[in-house]
């Protein structure tokens, strides 16, 4: 019998409001220790609440006060990820968790397997919908790696000590090809498990790391590493047409979904 069980509450703890609502192009300006802003949920239907909406990174909550928006959510003032998730899509919190799973990346404690009818590990990596705010280009992990600031900075890389799933780890942009953002890996620097943690169903094989700044780098060959510090160490050594693997072996099927054009 196939296992569908999802850790509920690791999700809601390890996911950040605040990259949920961002990835549903929500803005929101700073007022004191939240963010407030337009509601976005699709049942709010007030025209004279114009700063209902808040959400708190501290407690990774959100709410909305319109007493319209209110009673049509059965007089909840918010709640949590998943029910945010749930409302903007009009799903089930247990589909809103497998939503977040795909989108955002999390580790829930047993695997989670989706229905034959939703092939999401055949589509390509989709683009990011937020950007991690506030990496510490700076950390010492980065100068123990022989990283310097300026590289850390041309490649985005830092500490993270925001919330949601990537908290205290070394966070590592992906861009694809095109040089949009599909993923963050965070690489562990307190020896814990895993080394590197990437999105749930984010297809490693589809990607190879600083192709986006390699394909202007203007020469014919490139250097190919095996992983991301190998990278930022080769490119900050003076060679900027170096890729990497993610992972120490090469797969059969192609690993880019467009021919390489370094023109």
């Amino acid at each position: 019998m196939t296992n569908n069980w999802v850790d509920f509450r690791q999700l809601k703890e390890q996911t950040s409001i605040e990259c949920v609502v961002a990835h549903y192009g929500v803005s929101l300006r700073r007022v004191a220790s939240e963010l407030r802003g337009k509601c976005p949920l699709p049942m709010h239907t007030s025209h004279e609440s114009h700063n209902s909406f808040s959400v708190n990174p501290e407690r990774n909550v959100w709410s909305c006060q319109s007493a319209s928006c209110m009673a049509a959510r059965e007089g909840h003032a918010g709640g949590t990820v998943l029910d945010f998730v749930a409302l903007m899509e009009h799903c089930s919190v247990r589909d809103a968790a497998i939503r977040i799973i795909n989108i955002f990346g999390a580790s829930v404690s047993m695997p989670l397997r989706l229905p034959a009818s939703e092939p999401a590990m055949q589509e390509p990596n989709r683009p990011l919908g937020f950007v991690l705010r506030d990496i510490d280009a700076c950390h010492p992990y980065l100068g123990a790696r022989s990283i310097e600031p300026s590289t850390a900075r041309t490649f985005g890389v830092g500490f993270y000590a925001g919330a949601g799933l990537l908290k205290g780890r070394v966070v590592i942009p992906i861009h694809n090809e095109s040089n949009e953002l599909i993923a963050y890996a965070g690489r562990a620097i307190d020896g814990s498990e895993p080394k590197y943690r990437f999105p749930a169903g984010f297809r490693k094989s589809q990607v190879l790391f600083n192709l986006n700044r390699a394909r202007r780098a203007q020469y014919n060959a490139v250097v190919v590493v095996e992983g991301f510090f190998d990278t930022m160490k080769i490119h900050q050594a003076g060679y900027r047409n170096v890729i990497a693997l993610m992972g120490a072996t090469i797969t059969s099927p192609p690993i880019c979904r467009s021919p390489w054009n370094w023109s």
